[in-house]
């Protein structure tokens, strides 16, 4: 389904315009979102939510890299086997670091009823797991790629490069079900742990409100594997069964980052912080 028709020719809106638009804005939202916590000390975050952040950046990123060469003669072949690793690789990327954010939720959660301290070094050993997937299934595909030149190529309609074959996708669309698999299972397990501790829940609430334990992080990230877990799953089984000029089911890849811009970018403490700069820097008024 083409985006962007206008009647004529020459009014057509080329669809990797709008596809370029939904990215770049998901990554300036995304951008908006991690700056907070790295300059402010009153903004404080878990290192998987980093993880989660930079891992949504990258994502939005990877289909940026055709910019100024999506339509006339075809890229070089050096950058569209690059970006074909990166489009295949972020979204089991961001997956894996859902799904290790969701597991430290947890370990927060036990850690605030338990009383226990929080083993932070375990939590930097989680955080070597989004790398590891990525940098696998980045080197599978480039190698592929190098293996079947002819198979690398740019969108009919220009919006990135991919590898024409099944086998890099279905590595990809696999992982990232099992990765929404793992969360779903935690995530109800966490909900399961804390209906058998119901009790409980004021003072942990309590604990919670200095970041021992972020209920709205759960919450929100509870609502992004419904939103962007799944719409990762949509998104790959529309790649893999519809055209490559399906326009309306290739830009639907951008409400993933934006899924998380928007469920993350709207917490009050971040919201706050732009809100004082803008008090802080707004011009004085000429009398």
């Amino acid at each position: 389904m083409p985006l962007g028709s206008r009647g004529g020719g020459q009014g057509r809106l080329a669809p990797f315009i709008i596809f370029d638009v939904l990215h770049g804005s998901a990554l300036f939202l995304l951008l908006l979102t991690i700056l907070p916590p790295l300059v402010s000390k009153s903004v404080r975050r878990m290192k998987t939510w980093y993880a989660l952040m930079v891992s949504s950046i990258m994502f939005s990123s990877s289909f940026l890299l055709l910019l100024g060469q999506q339509s006339g003669p075809s890229p070089a072949f050096g950058i569209c086997v690059y970006q074909s690793g990166l489009i295949y690789a972020t979204p089991a990327t961001l997956a894996a670091s859902a799904l290790t954010f969701v597991i430290e939720l947890h370990w927060r959660l036990c850690s605030a009823f338990t009383q226990i301290e929080l083993n932070y070094a375990r939590v930097t050993m989680l955080l070597f797991f989004p790398p590891i997937v990525h940098l696998s299934i980045f080197f599978l595909t480039l190698f592929f790629g190098l293996s079947h030149r002819s198979l690398v190529e740019r969108l009919s309609n220009g919006m990135y490069c991919h590898v024409d074959s099944r086998v890099p996708t279905t590595v990809t669309g696999v992982t990232v079900v099992l990765m929404l698999i793992a969360m779903i299972l935690m995530e109800f397990y966490t909900i399961s742990y804390l209906w058998h501790r119901r009790k409980s829940c004021r003072d942990v609430r309590v604990n919670g409100s200095d970041g021992h334990y972020p209920f709205q992080s759960f919450i929100r990230v509870t609502l992004y594997t419904l939103i962007g877990g799944l719409g990762i799953v949509l998104v790959d089984l529309f790649v893999n069964t519809l055209s490559d000029d399906n326009d309306v089911a290739l830009c639907l890849l951008a409400v993933v980052p934006l899924s998380v811009a928007l469920l993350f970018g709207s917490q009050m403490d971040i919201i706050t912080f732009y809100m004082c700069r803008r008090k802080k820097w707004s011009p004085p008024v000429g009398v």
